[in-house]
């Protein structure tokens, strides 16, 4: 599956609603993955900034390069699958902004 840079949500987006439980992702314009985690209220995570924002900056990324998307997943119906999903994507692609990876689930 392949996503569209320019339909991905821009990191200057104010969200205007909570969204429970969630794998978030963020991406350079090339594609390459910068960063993904879990979050029970991407708001909340994002209201104080990130780690992954910094260091795009610090990388020297324009805001514009960069997006984030994700994925809300029910929580009750799954309860371990999002540990499961970013454990596995982790160990997969080694985003350069994940500074701790699980050797295994």
């Amino acid at each position: 599956m392949s996503l569209s840079f320019s339909r991905l949500f821009s990191l200057q987006l104010v969200f205007s609603q909570s969204l429970i439980c969630l794998l978030k992702v963020i991406i350079d314009r090339f594609g390459g993955l910068l960063y993904i985690g879990k979050a029970k209220n991407l708001r909340d995570r994002l209201r104080g900034g990130h780690k992954a924002f910094l260091w795009g900056w610090l990388d020297r990324y324009e805001p514009d390069h960069v997006r984030i998307t994700f994925v809300t997943i029910n929580q009750w119906q799954k309860p371990g699958l999002l540990y499961e999903l970013e454990t596995l994507i982790l160990q997969a692609s080694n985003p350069p902004y994940n500074v701790k990876i699980p050797r295994e689930l």
